[in-house]
C-alpha cells in the first residue's frame, strides 16, 4: 500500500494531502504561483482594473437604489401595520353584526 493510499484511507487525510503535496508532488509557492495571483489583483483577463467614469457611475446608481429601497420598505412597514388595524377594526365590526 502506498503512502498515498494510507493517507486517504486515514482521517484528516485532505489535511495530510494538502501539506504532503498531491501525488507526492510539493504544494510549495512558485514563483510563477506568485506571479498569477499579483496579474489578478491587477487585471481581469488582461484588462487593467482601473477604475472608470462607468464604474464610478455604477455606484451612485446602485447607493440610490439602495437608498430607495431601505424608503420602500419603511413604507411597506407603515401600510402593512394600517392595513392589520383595517383588518382588526372590520373584524370587532363583524363581530357585533347580528
Amino acid at each position: 500500500m502506498t503512502t498515498f493510499i494510507k493517507a486517504v484511507a486515514e482521517k484528516g487525510a485532505e489535511i495530510q494531502l494538502i501539506e504532503f503535496g498531491y501525488f507526492g508532488i510539493p504544494q510549495a509557492e512558485t514563483a510563477m504561483d506568485r506571479g498569477l495571483v499579483e496579474l489578478r489583483k491587477e487585471c481581469y483577463f488582461g484588462i487593467p482594473q482601473a477604475e472608470t467614469a462607468l464604474d464610478r457611475g455604477l455606484a451612485d446608481v446602485n447607493a440610490e437604489l439602495r437608498k430607495e429601497l431601505t424608503e420602500l420598505r419603511a413604507e411597506n412597514k407603515r401600510l402593512t401595520a394600517a392595513i392589520e388595524a383595517i383588518s382588526g377594526t372590520i373584524a370587532i365590526y363583524l363581530a357585533h353584526q347580528p
